[in-house]
């Protein structure tokens, strides 16, 4: 048994972010379990599992207000709670239209860690459901999209992501590859399937897209290990 102590940490890019203590027990057999014992082993790089809203609220650290003094800091965490409770409803109701449009349990939890992890790389994530964009969205930076079930010509793939900078005055930059979850269990693959698969990531390669694919065991074993490898490699060709 194994206790990770502290809440609070910077990322790399300056980021505040949470990670409550938790204490690592036997394997989890089920996809709540599996996909939250992942997010332990991000730590520092994810949002909390241990403590309520308030209790996070309450901790998250702010620059003190000099002017006014502690009480329009604590103002300040009641307006922020407020919001964030405010925004609750739209983000379930997000990814809820994005869930329903995966085809197995490994390709929800997928997108459930891919819409959490974009958030290192991105001010704003969008999840694409029926052609039609949703989520929270900084209108000055960059942004991440997440569209499950995505038609690329006679093609369908489970994901699809694209990274893209939205600033006025600059010239549009953006990149996409392709996300696979496969998954015997959940998915047919007999040799001729495979080689429809082969053919099918030459010709996402051929549009210049990456293909990344991920067993239903490798979500199964480490979801936000994945995750981050494929959100990772779509900001690594954003930045070339």
């Amino acid at each position: 048994m194994s206790r990770e102590a502290g809440r609070f940490t910077r990322s790399p890019s300056g980021r505040v972010v949470g990670y409550g203590c938790c204490v690592s027990r036997e394997v989890p057999l089920s996809w709540r379990a599996r996909f939250e014992e992942s997010l332990r082993r991000l730590g520092g790089g994810c949002v909390s599992l241990g403590p309520s809203v308030d209790e996070y609220l309450s901790e998250f650290p702010i620059e003190p207000d000099r002017q006014w003094g502690p009480e329009m800091d604590d103002l300040h965490r009641a307006a922020l709670r407020a919001t964030v409770v405010r925004q609750v409803a739209f983000v379930s109701n997000d990814l809820e239209l994005a869930a329903a449009a995966c085809a197995s349990p490994p390709e929800r939890a997928m997108l459930y860690a891919l819409a959490i992890v974009a958030w290192e790389w991105a001010d704003g994530v969008l999840l694409r459901v029926d052609r039609i964009a949703r989520g929270l969205l900084a209108t000055r930076a960059v942004h991440v999209e997440i569209e499950p079930q995505a038609q690329l010509g006679e093609d369908r793939v489970d994901f699809l992501l694209t990274m893209s900078l939205r600033v006025p005055e600059a010239h549009p930059k953006s990149a996409q590859m392709v996300v696979e979850c496969d998954g015997h269990e959940w998915h047919e693959r007999s040799p001729e399937q495979a080689r429809h698969d082969r053919a099918r990531d030459r010709r996402l390669q051929a549009r210049d897209l990456a293909v990344y694919r991920y067993t239903g065991s490798d979500v199964w074993r480490d979801v936000f290990g994945a995750a981050l490898e494929a959100m990772g490699e779509l900001a690594r060709r954003f930045d070339k």
